[in-house]
């Protein structure tokens, strides 16, 4: 769960500047990638491409917290029923 946790954050890190570019292009502050990437950097630098990081972990740390370490013990599960279905058969 931990490793799970430590994965979501990464990938929020790494995700939140193209959802801040993709958000600002869909509202209709910028036409084009490049200006919206100039434009937000020169707004505000390299941190307004982490606005709204904060709310990104907190919906995506909870998730990973319980989706990977369920994944895992349904694996084993279904795992060990296959192994006892193949044992009878």
């Amino acid at each position: 769960a931990l490793a799970a946790s430590f994965a979501a954050s990464a990938n929020c890190l790494v995700r939140n500047p193209t959802l801040v570019i993709s958000q600002r292009m869909q509202v209709g502050q910028y036409t084009t990638l490049t200006a919206a990437a100039h434009g937000i950097y020169k707004c505000g630098g390299l941190g307004h491409f982490y606005s709204g990081l904060s709310v990104s972990a907190l919906r995506e740390l909870p998730f990973a917290f319980i989706q990977f370490p369920l994944y895992e013990a349904l694996k084993r599960l279904l795992s060990r029923r296959n192994d006892e279905m193949t044992a009878t058969q």
